[in-house]
């Protein structure tokens, strides 16, 4: 029998839960497949992030298990040293 999805046929806002789950592997060139509404940090450390304007920040000293409302376009590989990444659409 197939999940019941109660919220499939809302119109998605900022407060619904995400619906679509991918993991993140840090890369210099490459943009992410989806640019994600927050990003789940598994393991602590920095990580650097592209907005899609072009500007590289790094959030630094990360808490395992923090949560990043953030949009952005890349995760780094320079300067990220937190892992287990998961982005939410």
């Amino acid at each position: 029998m197939a999940a019941i999805d109660k919220f499939k046929d809302l119109n998605k806002t900022y407060e619904m839960p995400s619906n679509r789950l991918f993991e993140i592997t840090p890369d210099d060139v490459l943009e992410l497949t989806y640019v994600p509404r927050c990003i789940y940090v598994g393991s602590s450390g920095d990580m650097a992030v592209t907005d899609e304007f072009g500007n590289v920040v790094t959030f630094t000293n990360l808490f395992q298990g923090t949560w990043l409302p953030i949009r952005v376009i890349k995760v780094m590989a320079t300067n990220t040293s937190a892992a287990n990444l998961i982005g939410m659409v």
